[in-house]
């Protein structure tokens, strides 16, 4: 198989339970994580740099991009992309005339755009479907649903609401509502809003 293959599966998007699903969506067959242990080991590899240089070298990277990052700034990675800081509002906001809106802020996330260049790699990969579905067909592991809010993030600026969730990871409204405190309490989900209208935002990955 081709070095640039994506393997997937597709998924039944939101539907009532009983009835037939209309659509499908795809999403990724191969859950494994490519960990910083191995990263690092293959630019080793690539570079005359030891294994040490490399962690010494990205740390030093973690370190000026917090840095400029902290103070509301955009970060250029070459050949890679930009980065920047998200904000979000504990409550909602009524008025642009409001003085204490910030005392109620926080970075919510690091929003990535990639460059057209490296985007440009991904214009030549194959997509092949396993014939057996190495998808879990019942409960998602916390990995897998990160992913799916992720994916779903990249392409719709819409806020993450029961409705929304349901469309990421193809769970059914009241299988939704049931996952939702659990995902809160595990650190995958922040809820924000009111107890009336909520809604939540992907939890920064400590990993």
């Amino acid at each position: 198989m081709s070095k640039n293959t994506i393997q997937f599966q597709l998924r039944e998007t939101p539907h009532e339970v009983g009835t037939p699903a209309e659509n499908y969506y795809p999403v990724l067959a191969d859950p494994t994580l490519v960990n910083s242990e191995q990263l690092f080991a293959d630019i080793s590899h690539a570079t005359t740099l030891t294994p040490a240089d490399v962690i010494a070298c990205l740390s030093a990277l973690r370190d000026a991009m917090t840095y400029y990052l902290t103070q509301g700034k955009r970060v250029e990675l070459q050949g890679i992309g930009t980065f920047a800081p998200t904000l979000r509002s504990n409550i909602p906001i009524h008025s642009i005339d409001d003085k204490q809106v910030a005392r109620h802020l926080s970075v919510g996330g690091i929003n990535y755009r990639p460059k057209k260049t490296f985007m440009d790699e991904f214009t030549d990969i194959r997509f092949h479907r396993p014939r057996k579905s190495t998808l879990q067909t019942g409960k998602l592991t916390d990995e897998q649903i990160r992913q799916c809010l992720s994916n779903y993030l990249a392409t719709n600026s819409q806020l993450l609401t029961t409705r929304t969730i349901c469309a990421a990871t193809g769970y059914t409204k009241p299988r939704a509502h049931r996952e939702l405190p659990g995902l809160v309490e595990r650190g995958i989900l922040i809820k924000l809003g009111t107890p009336r209208f909520p809604y939540y935002v992907l939890a920064p990955d400590h990993r």
